[in-house]
């Protein structure tokens, strides 16, 4: 019996198949949380527990496991490895959808070999990561880590205009009746679960996942240890103004709400320059009403995303942005209301875990890179209630959330093989005594 081995082969053909699963002619993808094509990327999901000796189970809230049990005294709590495969509009193939299929490939490499772990090794694919279609983002997760209850996170609306590609065109999120949910969308698609799966059967979760950023290309590196996330919050805004006649009312007089939404994307911007490097700051969501050429606005919707890895500046940063809408509104002659749809802390990753990914990375001739994440990830949800981390990969240029996001094979590989190294490693060191987020 040989050692377990990532087959390469293997895993570059799964990236492809599911990177089939709601393409878009530009070589993206399209799936949103709890869509038809979400529902088809887990049912593939769902059939390759067979081949791999895994069991399948389906929570409340439509996360997705597959469990490989473990032998012995450990075999009781397990090592959880994951991410998602639902996209934001319009998306790249392998944002979360990689460390999906990195995990897979463990699986399967344990599977092959023969080789039987102290813990069980188990793959989830967490629900509504993007939070592109239903907020708040991270939701599955959050509803694992005890952040969210069930019945809010299947609750949440679907957000309409979620789903419109660059010629205008719709698709699912657009048209979703005014009474759908998360709950209702996975009843749709046959995904709403009965299994209860707590953070008490699980030792340490690591999620492999591209880096949506540009550094690990630009410094000649395949991987990194990631030591935590930055802090991110998502602020609801609504403008009001008054619609009138675009031919006949005087611009003096009015009370524009776009006009006003305009001010405060730049103000936003303004937000994330003063914190040169490490401050982020961006409205990616901006809905106008009525909507007619002819209409003076009367009402602006806007999303404003805010990131900071100090939890200190990150609260400034939100009572900036607060004072933003209100100064701007009143200066304009329109009402704003700010609503905080969401806020995380910054995190922190488990050093056990973070020293089982750079022990891996040195394993595999790698040179030593830790870094932190500037994008967030289920990871940071988990880890307030399992030991956590992190292994970055590079992708093509930086470019993420974009249907030209890209990975070489050679990435795609060295990432999987060092998540099991990692897996491995933790699976000798870890017992059912460690717990808790920072362990």
């Amino acid at each position: 019996m040989t050692g377990p081995r990532i087959d390469a082969g293997r895993l570059l053909a799964d990236l492809a198949e599911v990177g089939a699963i709601g393409a878009t002619p530009a070589g993206g993808i399209h799936r949103l949380a709890a869509s038809a094509e979400d529902g088809e990327a887990r049912a593939w999901l769902r059939a390759a527990a067979p081949a791999v000796g895994a069991d399948v189970r389906v929570d409340e809230v439509g996360n997705l496991f597959l469990r490989r049990p473990g032998t012995g005294a450990s075999a009781g709590r397990s090592i959880l490895l994951g991410s998602h495969l639902d996209s934001q509009p319009m998306a790249g193939r392998y944002d979360g959808a990689y460390g999906v299929l990195a995990g897979l490939a463990v699986l399967r490499a344990l599977e092959e070999a023969g080789h039987a772990t102290r813990h069980g090794v188990e793959l989830v694919d967490w629900t509504n990561e993007e939070g592109a279609r239903f907020a708040p983002m991270m939701g599955g997760s959050s509803v694992y880590a005890g952040r969210l209850t069930a019945a809010e996170a299947l609750a949440a609306p679907a957000r309409g205009g979620a789903a419109r590609d660059a010629e205008g065109a719709t698709g699912p999120g657009d048209d979703d009746p005014p009474t759908t949910t998360l709950g209702s969308a996975l009843r749709a698609i046959g995904w709403a679960g009965t299994d209860v799966v707590t953070p008490d059967e699980h030792v340490a979760y690591l999620e492999a996942h591209i880096e949506q950023g540009p550094l690990l290309e630009a410094e000649g590196l395949s991987l990194a240890a990631v030591t935590g996330v930055q802090g991110m919050a998502w602020l609801e805004v609504t403008i009001d103004g008054e619609a009138a006649h675009a031919g006949t009312f005087p611009m003096e007089s009015r009370r524009d709400a776009l006009v006003t939404a305009a001010d405060v994307v730049a103000r936003v911007h303004e937000i994330g320059l003063a914190r040169p490097g490490v401050g982020r700051a961006t409205v990616g969501r901006l809905a106008v009403e009525p909507g007619s050429p002819n209409v003076v606005p009367s009402r602006a919707s806007l999303t404003i995303e805010l990131r900071h890895p100090e939890a200190a500046e990150l609260d400034a940063m939100i009572d900036e942005a607060r004072s933003a809408v209100e100064v701007v509104a009143g200066a304009r002659g329109t009402r704003g209301s700010v609503h905080l749809a969401s806020r995380t802390d910054p995190v922190t990753f488990a050093p056990v875990v973070r020293h089982a990914v750079g022990k891996a990375v040195a394993e595999l001739g790698h040179p030593p890179r830790e870094m932190v994440s500037g994008a967030g990830h289920d990871a940071m949800q988990v880890a307030a209630r399992v030991p956590a981390g992190m292994l970055f990969i590079p992708c093509v240029g930086g470019i993420s959330h974009a249907e030209a996001e890209d990975i070489t094979p050679q990435w795609a590989i060295a990432g999987a093989e060092a998540l099991l190294l990692a897996v491995l490693g933790l699976d000798d060191t870890l017992d059912d005594r460690a717990s808790g987020g920072t362990s």
